[in-house]
């Protein structure tokens, strides 16, 4: 469907908001030891590009895997939507320093999420249906974000550890 670039802004700042490394930036100690802080780290970097094809997406990965974070700035972590108004790709970049392979699905997860709770019967339909063939065990509704603002998706484990 169509996401619009403040629909992902608005996923983005409340992504954000629930997990620390994503608003984190690395600065070096006195000694030249890198740490994470969030101070100054800013919003999640976001990349908007008219879709021209479905496998569009490939090539502007690929292109975009070529660019370096900016550690010291801003998170290591930036969003590039690929969109139209019939169909949106959504890809998320981030290093592995604040996020393994699995943290990266869950923050994907969390984001389409998002979605779900501020479009209740419209773009994400699909999303939904996928989610209840995944675990038809477990009900869309505990994928939601709750009133308390936990997550309350069964399979977030929580935020990457510093290694």
């Amino acid at each position: 469907g169509n996401v619009t670039e403040t629909m992902l802004r608005d996923a983005a700042s409340k992504v954000q908001q629930r997990h620390p490394h994503l608003r984190s930036r690395i600065v070096d100690d006195a000694d030249g030891n890198p740490w994470l802080t969030s101070e100054g780290a800013g919003e999640i970097p976001i990349q908007i590009v008219q879709r021209e094809s479905a496998g569009q997406w490939i090539r502007l990965v690929q292109e975009s895997c070529q660019v370096p974070f900016d550690f010291g700035v801003r998170p290591p972590v930036r969003f590039l939507l690929i969109q139209s108004p019939a169909a949106s790709d959504l890809v998320i970049l981030c290093h592995h320093v604040i996020c393994d392979g699995l943290s990266l699905v869950n923050a994907m997860h969390i984001t389409a999420s998002v979605f779900i709770n501020d479009n209740e019967r419209g773009l994400h339909a699909d999303y939904e249906k996928w989610l209840e063939g995944l675990a038809p065990h477990a009900p869309v509704s505990q994928y939601r974000h709750n009133d308390t603002g936990e997550d309350a998706c069964p399979s977030w484990t929580g935020s990457p550890t510093r290694t």
